[in-house]
């Protein structure tokens, strides 16, 4: 054996939770250093280092502003602004084709042709704002905000409600603009930034109060640059060790971005939990209770919104919430109440103004009150058998809901448990 000196021995890795502890002992890879996503400087600075030969052969247009372009490309690495510039210059390529069709250039000229037409090359084709404006809506970063995911959670939208559900929705949305603001306005003095920060808040209620559009609605609202979304649909038919890795991958992906959203919806089907019994994933309750109170990086910021239908009993004892719970805060979402539902029948485009108050003595509102998300599956049932009998009387126009409609749908909901009966 002979040791080798002044060899310096460097390992690249996107996995560093893989690693083997051993090779990170001492006297082997003992620094670690992390590369992180850069920031609006960083990413401008990258951006005109890739551009720099295109804008020297006069293939970049005056128009382009790459610190508007740094700016809308939040948590893009340097290889993925790459991949937009590249997206960016097949546009303006299409775009120059395109012109030279329109104008009958079809292309370079062979020979001896007239002055009149054009010769076309690479240096004509000119990378335009609109060309990264396009590039934007088409290439995204691998931490980008689930904005599909969260409008399946809200397909409806959130609508003006009670003075009970206006204060929880202003406390929610108190907390979305704290994380946005304050990580805008920080100013320290060490490089590393402020100690990193996480705020957990978890929204309870019954099956059905809308638990997750409020999440879905506030998250989509806050501004906040990554916003991600990790239900049990994500982790359907996996052990318990693949759940618990995907939650560890969840909260790794949020904590990349100095400002980053995590909604944890429907936490007692993602620990499996099951109600009577009260049994439930252990592993991935303890995961959850620990990544919960493990701080960020430093000079990042998170916030965590839970939804769950379990008891505050249930949420105690699996010490997800009271004064040892992982979530700080706990916001109730209560259901609609006489007036809400009234508003909501009002609002609903297949529902007459004559039969409104008829469907609300239908449904008996009381101090239970009425699931948004139920009674909108109502009014939706109810609605499709009223196109299904105009349909049969071939008369597309009567599509209205009536009150017979309501009824035979309101018995089938109440036999499921769903409103609450007569």
């Amino acid at each position: 054996m002979q040791r080798l000196n002044n060899v310096l021995v460097i390992g690249i890795t996107n996995r560093p939770d893989m690693l083997d502890p051993a090779l990170l002992r001492p006297g082997r890879l003992e620094v670690k250093v992390e590369v992180g996503l850069p920031d609006s400087s960083g990413r401008e600075q990258i951006l005109r280092i890739l551009i720099r030969t295109m804008a020297s052969h006069g293939a970049v247009a005056d128009d382009v502003r790459l610190d508007a372009v740094a700016e809308a490309t939040k948590n893009f690495s340097g290889a993925e602004l790459e991949g937009l510039i590249n997206s960016a210059t097949s546009f303006a390529l299409e775009r120059s084709m395109r012109a030279q069709a329109a104008a009958g250039g079809g292309g370079s000229t062979g020979g001896g042709g007239g002055g009149g037409e054009q010769q076309t090359g690479e240096s004509e084709v000119r990378v335009q704002m609109q060309d990264f404006d396009r590039a934007l809506r088409e290439v995204l970063p691998a931490l980008s905000t689930h904005t599909a995911r969260l409008a399946t959670m809200a397909p409806h939208g959130m609508r003006e409600r009670g003075e009970v559900f206006a204060q929880l929705h202003t406390t929610a949305s108190r907390m979305t603009r704290r994380l946005v603001r304050g990580a805008a306005r920080a100013v320290w003095g060490a490089a590393a930034g402020p100690p990193g920060q996480v705020t957990a808040a978890l929204l309870t209620g019954r099956g059905g109060v809308g638990k997750s559009a409020v999440a879905a609605t506030l998250a989509a609202a806050s501004g906040a640059p990554l916003v991600q979304v990790l239900g049990p649909e994500a982790v359907v038919g996996q052990e318990e060790r693949e759940v618990v890795r995907a939650v560890r991958e969840a909260f790794a992906d949020v904590w990349k971005s100095p400002v980053a959203i995590l909604i944890l919806d429907d936490l007692e089907r993602l620990i499996g939990f099951t109600e009577g019994s009260g049994e439930h994933h252990r592993s991935v309750l303890t995961a959850l209770q620990t990544l919960l109170k493990q701080r960020p990086p430093d000079g990042h910021r998170l916030l965590v919104l839970g939804t769950t239908s379990l008891a505050a009993n249930s949420l105690r004892a699996l010490r997800l919430a009271g004064d040892a719970g992982a979530f700080q805060l706990a916001l109730e979402v209560p259901p609609l109440d006489a007036e809400e539902t009234r508003g909501v029948l009002e609002a609903h485009p297949a529902v007459a103004a004559t039969e409104v108050d008829g469907v609300l003595r239908m449904l008996t509102v009381g101090a239970a009150g009425v699931p948004v998300k139920h009674l909108l599956m109502l009014l939706e049932m109810a609605h499709e058998n009223s196109r299904q009998d105009a349909e049969d009387a071939d008369d597309a126009d009567a599509a209205t809901v009536t009150l017979e409609h309501v009824a035979e749908c309101l018995w089938h909901m109440r036999a499921a448990g769903l409103l609450p009966p007569a």
